[in-house]
This record gives structure tokens, sequence and C-alpha cells, in this order.
């Protein structure tokens, strides 16, 4: 913005013509006997050739723009940015990266020319989540989500943002073809590991889409399935993008039992790499699990086959499709890569304990945490652990939902 001000571009011709003339005025003398005595020598060496000398005045003088002092004040402590905390440093980053964004959206609201010939630019972050509260990296992320859609007026009109990243917050479902996901893996023997790059794309999951719906092509189509995507954006479906195997369930009571099964057991599934994901319904689990796998995740899928309700029977197929298994209406069982249940996974552990015993436990350790409610506790992983910690010392077990625990297992 300075650079482009009337008055310094006056103020640089005004100093190049002043500087033409003092130089003019005070060695026009010199260099003409400067001249003379160059052309006299070069007249010995080569007889005909005289040496002309001139000053060249043009263009000389080139104002330079002054540079920003920079320091940050953090608890009325001045400084200069480099000696800052990390975390102070990247919010900074941020500011600026805001104000770029702001300005740019400024500059092309106003119907400027924001240059045919700007160079394209490749914007790379190494995990810029870092020292970053989440609603800070949300934050970061739709900045630089800005600049890939409309680039920086006056700057780069075509802008590539490349960062790594370890947050769940700094990805996105509804955005999963702009990830690439990149993993060691083992090459050739004595060799060591290279590098594999998944990624997936909204054709590659619409014509998926269209198998397991059984439906002809072009059924689907990429928009439609990035707007499907929206009932399953949560932050607990992202960290499936970080985990090596997907459990994929219908709803918090699901992951509660897995998770309150498996830590009754001593398991801690995260710590194995596994991340069990709510999808609020049956019917949006088929999406995130062709996604996930396209990027290179192994996927578990648990649902209830809903027996008493004829149009889940379609449903069920699609999912059994899946996972590519034998289509029937009312699947039942644990298997390699799905489980499914008759009713549905609270009753069937509701079954396997005893009804009296499951509903005294799970009242007994609602009272314990709290809860008012049994449909609420029964959604609370540590609610759901003390029940299953109260049937074991019972000598009570759920044999379905320890297979399902050993089958992801063997998975990781």
């Amino acid at each position: 913005a300075l650079s482009e001000r009337d008055e310094l571009e006056e103020f640089q011709q005004a100093a190049q013509r002043r500087y033409a003339e003092l130089i003019q005025d005070a060695s026009e003398a010199e260099l003409g006997q400067l001249e003379s005595e160059l052309s006299s020598t070069l007249e010995t060496f080569a007889p005909g050739v005289g040496v002309d000398l001139s000053w060249d005045t043009e263009n000389v003088i080139d104002i330079q723009m002054p540079q920003a002092d920079i320091k940050l004040e953090v608890d009325d402590f001045v400084s200069e940015v480099e000696h800052a905390g990390h975390g102070s440093q990247r919010a900074f980053i941020i500011s600026l990266l805001q104000n770029l964004a702001i300005h740019s959206e400024e500059m092309g609201s106003t119907g400027e020319d924001e240059g045919d010939h700007d160079p394209s630019l490749i914007l790379g972050i190494e995990e810029p989540e870092l020292y970053q509260h989440p609603n800070r990296q949300r934050h970061l992320m739709s900045i630089l989500s800005s600049f890939d859609d409309q680039g920086i007026a006056g700057t780069a009109s075509s802008v590539q943002v490349v960062y790594s990243t370890h947050s769940p917050l700094m990805v996105s479902m509804k955005r999963f073809d702009d990830i690439r996901s990149l993993s060691k893996i083992e090459a050739a023997e004595d060799l060591p590991k290279h590098t594999q790059v998944k990624q997936s794309s909204l054709e590659t999951v619409a014509r998926q889409m269209e198998s397991v719906f059984d439906a002809n092509e072009g059924t689907f189509t990429g928009e439609s399935t990035r707007a499907r995507l929206e009932p399953v954006m949560t932050p607990w479906v992202n960290e499936g993008f970080f985990s090596d195997v997907v459990v994929l369930v219908e709803g918090l009571e699901d992951r509660s039992a897995l998770l309150g099964r498996a830590s009754a057991r001593d398991i801690d599934l995260s710590s194995q790499g596994v991340a069990v994901l709510p999808c609020n319904g049956k019917t949006k689990i088929s999406r995130p699990a062709v996604i996930f796998e396209q990027l290179g995740r192994s996927v578990y899928v648990v649902f209830d086959s809903d027996h008493d309700d004829e149009s889940e029977a379609v449903i069920n197929k699609r999912l059994l499709r899946l996972v590519d298994t034998e289509e029937e209406d009312w699947p039942s069982g644990v298997y390699e890569h799905h489980a499914c249940f008759q009713e549905n996974l609270t009753e069937c552990i509701r079954t396997s304990l005893g009804p009296d015993f499951y509903d005294d436990a799970l009242r007994d350790a609602c009272d314990k945490y709290g809860y008012h409610k049994q449909s609420r506790g029964a959604k609370n992983p540590t609610v759901m652990s003390s029940v299953f910690e109260t049937a074991k010392e019972d000598d009570r077990s759920v044999s379905k939902i320890d297979e399902i625990i050993d089958q992801v297992l063997t998975m990781t």
C-alpha cells in the first residue's frame, strides 16, 4: 500500500532528476579528462579506436520501503517475536494470515484487477495446530481454506495450501477429498520402509455408494455425496483419519458399550490405534466407511438389524454389500469386518447379563456417577464400564461384545 502512494513516486522522480544534475555538474571535467587519457592509451594499441564516457544516471534512485520493526507485548512485557512463546508466535502468524485473507476479500469485492499474471503460490505449514487452543485451530483451518478457495488478491491468483497435521480439528469429513494420508509401510526385505500416500475423491465415493445401494451409474454425484456427509461431521468422526482401525457404530450407547467393556477388560482401545465412532444412525455409516477404507484405514462396522421393522431389511442389505458379504434381511452375529444384532446392541447386553441384573447394575452405576436418567448414563463409557465390572464380579459376561473387541484387535 505504501509503495503505491503518488507522493512517493513523485519524490523518487524528483530525487532522480536532482541526482542526475549533481553528477553532471560535479564530475563533467573529471570524466572528460579520463576519456581523453583512455583514448590516448587505447590509440597506441588499436589505432583509430577511441573511448566515449558518459554517466548513466537513469533509474539509479530506488526508494526502499521501510521494514516494520515487529515486537509482541505479552502481559506488559515487550520483546522481539522470536523471543515470545511459541503459542504467541503462532497466534501472530494466524493474525497475519487473517489480515491477508480480509485484505484479499476486500480487493476482490471492489472489482480491482487481481492480476492475470499473478504467480501461483504454495503455502506450506508443518503442524499449524501446535500451541493453539481448539477454537484457534478451527479458525486457522477456515482461514487456510479461504486462501485455497479464493487466492490472495494482488499477490497470487492461484494458491495451494499444504499442511501436515495430527489434529482432528484441522481436517474435515466435508473436505475429505483434500486429505492425503501418509503412512510408512514395509518395503522389500532388508530395505527401509517407504511412505505410502492414500487419497479419496467425491467421484470414487459416489461410484462405491451406487454399488452399496445397488443403483445405476450416475444415481449418485460428487456434490450429493458431500452434502450427505454433513450429519456425520464431528470431531469424533475426524479422529478416524488418524486411527489404524475405525469402528463405526450407530450411536453413543453402542460406543459406550464397546469402550466400557474394553475398559472392564483392561483394554485401552485408543492406545491400540482403534477409534470407535458414532455415526448418528446406521443409514449414515456407509459413506464414512468407504472414505476411511480408501484412505487406508481398516474399518469394522457394527449395526442393529431391527428385525421388528420391515423397512430395515433394505438398509441391512446395503450394509452387508458394504462389507462384501452375503445379503439377508435380518443378519446377526460377529464376523471378520462387521457385527450385527437381531434387535440392538443394548438389548443383546441386557439379555446376556439378565434383564433384572442389567437394570440394577445400570441404575447403581447411574446413581454413582450422578445420572438421573439411565438412558443418558448408558451413553457414558465410564458408567458402562462400571456395569461390566459389576457383571465381572458376579461371573457374568457378554460373549458377543468380547468377540467384537477381539476381532477388532486382530486388525491393528
